[in-house]
Parts: structure tokens; C-alpha cells; sequence
């Protein structure tokens, strides 16, 4: 097996010799095709970066500026770049880069919608944060079948991010945000109206005091009609690369239930989901779970009920996703997302 090796990337001679000036760059690999789960990349007809993982990214290096980098992407092992994702880019000197490699790279029989395979590019990029106190964040929209959305503070609903779409990154740049704390961030559409998923940002439990991170939206969010790739999430590329770190569910239980030590896990679950809490005497409750875009795919009606209740719920037909479950009493609603990833 070939190495994935940060610290040599494009550390060609040949290259070099073409330009006194360099830019620096970070690549993250996140097309969730799982045809392309695994790359290489060469530039100017040499090999120079092999067995590139789907969600990892390369640190920061050094590569050629001022003149034109012909940068070819395929599949690992491949000879050549016969066959290859061609890209011809410029870069300015002494200017900081990320790069995403995102899209299907596939036709409308295997995904939905198709989304060419690109490189999406932003500059001015931070190689830590402005404040050694901060954290300094660049949101970037990678989910394919993912509409506009914002991302918003559950603790105020305050816009964090406002209407991202895919392939682009956040417009007002970086959010720099105190590090001496962990957040639950919602993921809603434009309007702000629904929520497609909560997430925790543990910025303090990750010691990311002084980073600059990029955030990424990556994998379906109907991964049944897209070759049945990998499940939506948000996914951290730290500056010094690696493997991007998967930020966790949030739970975020409404009382009006009035269900108590409601908890639902594991989350993400794969076969089985466990759902456990205290009812009220005479408890009339019922358990729904539904997709992202409201289908029903759960129902189970429990009667009235009262005390401990430990539960649990095959998850083994349900396709990898983001999903709501919701028990229904008669005293209200209680909803919380969970996530089904194998």
C-alpha cells in the first residue's frame, strides 16, 4: 500500500524549477462517489500525491505560483492520467489556498442530482486563527443533494451562516468564535423554518484554541439515491490535516412530552436504535420516525404506559441518513435527530 505522505506532497524539483515564488495550499479530499473514495494526483504529468482517502486533507505546502499547474485527479494505481479530471490553475504568490475535491463524478442513473466532479477553491485561507483565544472557522457546503441552507447557534438562533449552497464557501469568510466553549449548531433551510440536523461543535473538548478548521457539509443526504455513499454530516479538516473529524449529533429533547432522562443512542445507530426514558402514569405515547423530507418510515403505537421504558427499534431496513423521530403523547411532541450510519 502506498503511503499518504503530508509532508512530501508536489515536492518535485522539476516543479519547482518552474517558479521562484509558492503558494500554500491544503487539499481535502470530499466527493462522496464511491467510485472515487480513494485518488491520486498528478501535476504536470507527475505523480505527485498517491492513495488520497476519501475525508482526509493534506496539511499546508508549498507549490508553484505565478504559472499555470496542470493538475490531473483519478482513481489510485491508475498508470497514467488517461482518464483523469483535468484542471489548469494559476496560483498567486505567498497566497494561502483550500481546495475541495467535490461533486458525483457520475451519471443520473447512479446519483441525484448529478453534480460535476470540481475543484472548489477558496483563497485567503487561514492557517490558524486571528486570535490565539479563538477559533477561526471556514464553512464549506459539499452535499451534493443538499438545498440552500443556513447554519444558526441553537442557543439564540442567531445566523451563523446564511444561505450556503453547494459548492460554495460561506460568504462572509471565516467565523471566528471563543474556544473556551462547546456549541450545538442547527442546520436549516434558508428559511430557518426547519431543522435538518443539530450538531455539537466542541471547540473546547477538541483543544482547538488558536486553529483555523474548515467545516464541511460531505456525504447524501439520500444516500439511496446516490449509489448508497456515505451519510450526511459535518466533517472538521484541521490545518495540519489528516483524517477530518465527524462532528456528533446533538441531542436536543423538547420536554412537552414530558417524558423524563429521555435519551435515544447509540447516534449515530446502525441495526438497532435503543430509546429510553420515565413516562407519566397513564402515558399515551406513540414513536414516528421520518426522513429528511417528511416521509414516514417508522410508526409504533405503544398505549398508555407509565414508568421506566427501555426500548429498542430495528434500524436494519432504513437506508444510512438523517432521520427525526418523534413520540407523540397525549401531554405533546417530543422530536430528536439521530443518524443511521454502517
Amino acid at each position: 500500500m502506498k503511503n499518504f505522505i503530508f509532508t512530501s506532497l508536489f515536492a518535485s524539483a522539476a516543479l519547482f524549477a518552474q517558479a521562484q515564488q509558492s503558494a500554500n495550499v491544503q487539499i481535502i479530499h470530499n466527493c462522496a462517489n464511491p467510485g472515487a473514495s480513494l485518488v491520486d494526483i498528478w501535476i504536470n504529468n507527475l505523480l505527485e500525491l498517491e492513495d488520497i482517502n476519501f475525508r482526509t486533507a493534506t496539511g499546508y505546502v508549498g507549490l508553484p505560483a505565478g504559472v499555470p499547474l496542470n493538475i490531473a485527479v483519478i482513481g489510485a494505481g491508475s498508470p497514467d492520467t488517461v482518464g483523469a479530471f483535468q484542471f489548469v490553475v494559476t496560483l498567486t504568490a505567498n497566497e494561502n489556498y483550500v481546495v475541495v475535491a467535490s461533486g458525483t463524478a457520475g451519471d443520473a442513473t447512479d446519483f441525484s442530482p448529478v453534480q460535476p466532479f470540481d475543484l472548489k477553491i477558496y483563497s485567503g485561507a487561514r492557517r490558524s486563527a486571528q486570535m490565539p483565544a479563538n477559533t477561526d472557522i471556514l464553512v464549506m457546503h459539499g452535499c451534493t443533494d443538499a438545498p440552500t441552507v443556513d447554519v444558526r447557534n441553537a442557543a439564540n438562533n442567531g445566523v451563523l451562516v446564511d444561505d450556503i449552497s453547494y459548492g460554495t464557501f460561506a460568504t462572509a469568510g471565516y467565523l471566528s468564535l471563543p474556544a473556551n466553549a462547546n456549541y450545538v449548531v442547527n442546520v436549516t433551510d434558508a428559511t430557518g423554518a426547519t431543522t435538518v440536523a443539530s450538531y455539537q461543535a466542541p471547540l473546547q473538548t477538541l483543544n482547538l484554541a488558536g486553529a483555523a478548521i474548515t467545516v464541511l457539509a460531505s456525504g447524501f443526504l439520500t444516500p439511496s439515491a446516490n449509489s448508497n455513499g456515505p451519510s450526511f454530516g459535518l466533517w472538521v479538516a484541521p490545518s495540519t490535516g489528516g483524517a477530518l473529524i465527524q462532528l456528533p449529533l446533538a441531542v436536543s429533547v423538547n420536554e412537552t412530552a414530558q417524558l423524563e432522562n429521555l435519551s435515544m443512542f447509540p447516534n449515530p445507530a446502525q441495526d438497532v436504535l435503543n430509546i429510553a426514558f420515565n413516562a407519566a402514569e397513564n402515558t399515551d405515547l406513540s414513536i414516528q420516525i421520518s426522513d429528511v423530507v417528511g416521509k414516514s418510515v417508522y410508526t409504533q403505537q405503544l398505549g398508555a404506559i407509565n414508568g421506566q421504558q427501555n426500548l429498542q427499534i430495528s434500524t436494519q431496513n432504513l437506508p444510512n441518513g438523517v432521520y427525526q423521530v418523534a413520540l407523540v403523547s397525549n401531554k405533546g411532541l417530543t422530536t430528536q435527530k439521530i443518524m443511521i450510519q454502517r
